[in-house]
């Protein structure tokens, strides 16, 4: 089986398992809730991770026997990559809030409710469940797994292939958005440092700035205006416009600064900006792996797969995204 099917057929597989078995742990939490054993909000978020995501990732190494430190990229980060990740993570926070803010225009936001079950835990457990989980079993299943099977393709393939997968596991219009460009970013980190840990970094810091800003912000209300409240979980078109607006300048400020430092980062592990974002053709290329200059900087290519990307496990995982995703927003519509 070549690699890129491979990857994409597993993708298919882990989004069906993930839908299917998130659906089935949902009706045995209700059935449990019945007979008074209800499962702690935490447990319903963590443990689906574990058993839809990071059992499929270890059963995909064993029954394809390949290593496990090179399909995971288990290598380790100077400190300074490590500051520089975490940097350019909480400077691309205002265009991922910009994003989401501009499909909170269009779709329902699931991560509402998320927030509102949120709400009286402790700070250690919020950030448990929204940080430190996903950025293990969603990395070491997307930048790990399905990304190895991308590896001899372009990078801005490879990269746009595992957005969409990424998006498309969070199963609602609204998510897909954000979650799209964030895996395209989280691609390119591991692809810049060869290193899982990039990815899973920033993962960790993006998701965990969101949960403090959200406790702040709570915080905030509660200290000042009680009868607002509501605005997080609720808001209005207006508050949204408003919301949108008033990060602009922020996302136009950070947003090249995220970018200087993703430069900076590939310098540290030499790599080539051109090679990475090959905008511009090189001149005296004969092969795909001869060496190539680009504006006076040599660029030593590596030999490119011509294997089919668009394979019908994508189409599939697509249609499945579509259905699932109408289905929720019609299902909002009627309980609002």
């Amino acid at each position: 089986m070549k690699p890129v099917f491979r990857s994409n057929l597993f993708a298919m597989i882990l989004i069906i398992t993930w839908i299917l078995g998130s659906l089935l742990f949902s009706l045995i939490s209700g059935l449990l809730m019945i007979i008074n054993i209800p499962i702690p909000y935490s447990i319903q978020v963590i443990l689906p991770q574990i058993l839809f995501l990071f059992i499929p990732s270890l059963l995909y190494i064993l029954i394809t026997d390949t290593k496990l430190k090179d399909t995971f990229r288990f290598y380790p980060l100077p400190i300074k990559s490590i500051l520089f990740i975490i940097a350019f993570a909480l400077l691309i926070q205002p265009l991922m809030m910009f994003i989401s803010g501009i499909g909170n225009l269009f779709f329902s936001n699931p991560v509402d409710t998320m927030l509102e079950n949120l709400k009286q835990m402790p700070l250690s457990i919020m950030i448990l469940m929204i940080g430190i989980t996903p950025a293990l079993f969603e990395e070491l299943a997307f930048r790990g797994v399905i990304l190895s099977g991308y590896k001899n393709i372009p990078i801005l393939k490879a990269a746009l292939m595992n957005g969409l997968f990424f998006g498309i596991l969070h199963m609602n219009f609204q998510q897909f958005i954000y979650a799209f460009i964030m895996g395209i970013l989280f691609t390119y980190l591991v692809e810049i440092t060869g290193s899982i840990f990039s990815s899973m970094i920033a993962h960790f810091t993006i998701n965990s700035s969101q949960v403090l800003l959200s406790q702040f912000t709570l915080w905030t209300m509660k200290t000042h205006e009680l009868d607002q409240l509501a605005d997080l979980t609720n808001p209005t078109l207006q508050n949204k416009l408003i919301s949108i607006v008033s990060i602009l300048p922020l996302v136009i400020i950070a947003t090249p600064l995220a970018f200087l430092l993703l430069y900076y980062l590939s310098k540290n592990h030499n790599k080539s900006w051109y090679s990475l974002f090959p905008f511009k053709k090189a001149n005296n290329a004969t092969d795909s792996n001869t060496v190539q200059s680009i504006n006076g900087e040599n660029i030593i290519t590596k030999k490119l797969s011509h294997e089919k990307i668009m394979t019908w496990p994508v189409y599939i995982s697509i249609g499945i995204f579509v259905v699932v995703s109408i289905y929720i927003e019609v299902i909002f519509l009627l309980k609002f």
